[in-house]
């Protein structure tokens, strides 16, 4: 038989019962001491600030403006990539011609060749 299938002793069965319900009540004593007051009290109303949650605070912040500020950057930045497509023909070739469009061009024409002859040699073969 296996171990793991084999049934506890009632002591042991006890013991595990006992536990877990000495767990459970353990929790739920901690989890009314720590429930949040609807209200603070006057004393944590002047209590200073931990100084651990100061520092986290202040970094929150000041990432919060580095992004603030770098998407205004963005917004008002004059300089753009793009070209106005408008001003220029749409026949005119490209100023810088990229390699990969060329490398394109000569495979495009390289399939249809092999395709081409394909197709004549079953052609060929038929009659």
């Amino acid at each position: 038989m296996n171990k793991g299938k084999q049934q506890l002793s009632l002591r042991v069965q006890k013991k595990v019962i006992k536990t877990v319900k000495k767990d459970l009540k353990s929790k739920e004593d901690s989890i009314t001491k720590t429930m949040p007051r609807r209200y603070p009290t006057e004393a944590e109303m002047l209590a200073p600030i931990p100084s651990k949650k100061a520092k986290i605070d202040r970094a929150h912040l000041v990432s919060m403006e580095k992004s603030i500020h770098r998407k205004k950057a963005k917004a008002q930045s004059k300089h753009s990539k793009r070209t106005n497509t408008g001003m220029t023909s749409e026949q005119s070739p490209p100023a810088h011609p990229h390699v990969e469009g060329q490398r394109w061009i000569k495979t495009v024409v390289k399939q249809n060749t092999t395709n081409a002859e394909k197709i004549f040699r079953k052609s060929a073969k038929r009659k």
